[in-house]
């Protein structure tokens, strides 16, 4: 902890390792289906121990897939601070699609498959912590998260938690549904505690299962979404079938305040699903939510969520000359008077990889000369009193 780890992106690159086996069970087409993850790691790290966010991608729970811009759009930038980002597939589809459609119980055993397999993953990330720990996570500092279904996926993990909360319409006498809480998708014997929930886009079929003592939560949600309730209400499947109520991102946070559980709710005012994946702007600020989140229980310290809205807000006075724009080789960069001392630039591309950055001591003015492809970039200048961000192209 400390130097901005977990917080700011202090690696230049990860490493992937893809494609590694944690599990299998039944899918679907009532075949046997092998489960593979892929493991971000932050590139030249020497810290013994760091800590894991394991990650399930959306995808309606019938596409999507561990690679997908969801999930890579997080994961690249979390280990780039220090983390390691855990990305798990899942057995996907969903019995009555196309037609007639699927009722609450297909839908629900959908949902089933993926908590299950997440279990599995998790396990196999304990079950590699005690056999060599290759990826040197520590196991006390284990968080589970996801986006839409993903995260639908990992609010039930952590709160559908007794055998009573199982719904009575989720056949679990099926192939590939047995195995209870747990799930039968292999590791059987290690652990699957988890210290926290990173919610992005997802929602609980039952918010009463929230009680006290229960896991922390971070969650972030597009007030205009149509894929997934923002509160309470109906949800669809391909945007036409009707399920059920569901208690969407809004009600998840109110019912853990009401109950007493560190949480924090970052509402997207005016945005849909998913907002990260199209706009660098809401991929900067979802990636602060979580990580001011996740920093204070790793490191120690309260959480206050009122200053994840105080940040993102914050720009200093003044304005920030950049020229020329769009730039060919090089480009100048200026800082209102006032702000010469100890600031930093970096530039990130648009999948928010850092390409470039520097600080600069004392002087307003700065030449930052181009090592890196052509494209459109988001320039980031910070002093301390927040951050000027610029869109630059290079041609």
């Amino acid at each position: 902890c400390g130097s901005g780890r977990y917080i700011s992106e202090i690696f230049n690159d990860f490493t992937l390792t893809s494609d590694v086996t944690f599990g299998s069970n039944i899918n679907l087409q009532n075949q046997t289906q092998s489960l593979e993850l892929d493991i971000y790691e932050p590139m030249g790290d020497t810290e013994p121990l760091r800590p894991v966010l394991v990650m399930q991608h959306g995808g309606s729970f019938i596409g999507g897939s561990k690679t997908g811009d969801d999930i890579t759009t997080l994961a690249e930038p979390l280990a780039r601070m220090g983390y390691v980002v855990v990305s798990a597939e899942y057995r996907l589809g969903m019995e009555g699609l196309p037609f007639p459609g699927p009722d609450s119980s297909e839908a629900s055993e959908s949902v089933w498959r993926a908590v299950a397999d997440f279990k599995a993953a998790v396990r196999f990330m304990y079950k590699s912590a005690a056999t060599g720990n290759p990826y040197r996570i520590d196991t006390n500092r284990l968080f589970i998260g996801g986006v839409s279904a993903g995260a639908i996926s990992a609010v039930h993990f952590a709160y559908m938690d007794k055998n009573a909360e199982i719904p009575s319409y989720i056949d679990t006498t099926k192939a590939g549904l047995g195995g209870g809480l747990e799930g039968s998708s292999g590791n059987p014997g290690y652990s699957t505690k988890a210290i926290g929930v990173v919610n992005v886009c997802g929602m609980l079929a039952d918010t009463a299962w929230i009680e006290p003592g229960d896991l922390p939560c971070v969650s972030l949600h597009g007030d205009q979404d149509v894929v997934v309730p923002f509160g309470t209400a109906i949800i669809s499947v391909a945007g036409f079938f009707q399920i059920f109520e569901v208690d969407g991102s809004q009600s998840v946070h109110a019912r853990l305040d009401e109950v007493g559980i560190n949480n924090c709710f970052y509402p997207m005012w005016g945005a849909g699903h998913v907002p990260h994946t199209s706009s660098i702007p809401y991929q900067d600020t979802t990636l602060r939510v979580i990580t001011q989140f996740l920093e204070p229980m790793i490191c120690g310290g309260s959480t206050a969520c009122g200053y994840i809205v105080a940040n993102e807000e914050a720009v200093p006075t003044g304005t920030l000359e950049v020229w020329p724009n769009p730039a060919r080789q090089t480009l100048r960069v200026k800082v209102p008077a006032g702000y010469a001392q100890d600031w930093t630039w970096s530039l990130t591309d648009l999948l928010g990889r850092k390409v470039a950055g520097a600080q600069v001591g004392d002087s307003r003015e700065t030449v930052l000369n181009r090592d890196f492809p052509a494209g459109v970039y988001l320039l980031r200048v910070r002093v301390n009193e927040g951050e000027w961000l610029k869109k630059i192209v290079f041609e």
